[in-house]
């Protein structure tokens, strides 16, 4: 069981960073739709981590747009 729970989250922890690394590649604000179709992932899926990703401050959605975009904690980082 252990073996199957780091696969699952050794997955999730990959997705998180394809996800910023695209962000920050893109270097602008993206509809969850192009995220997803870029990811090759579900729409879903795509949310569930651009939803955590936003609760730990590394993604914001522009309420206006829906558009997300990272938020300065990466270039604090770097």
């Amino acid at each position: 069981m252990d073996a199957v729970y780091d696969e699952r989250f050794q997955y999730l922890i990959e997705q998180c960073f394809a996800t910023i690394e695209f962000l920050a590649d893109e270097a602008k604000s993206l509809r969850l739709e192009n995220i997803a179709e870029r990811l090759d992932l579900p729409r879903s899926a795509v949310y569930r981590l651009l939803t955590t990703l936003g609760l730990v401050g590394w993604i914001e959605q522009d309420s206006k747009t829906g558009f997300y975009r990272l938020t300065l904690r990466l270039a604090i980082l770097g």
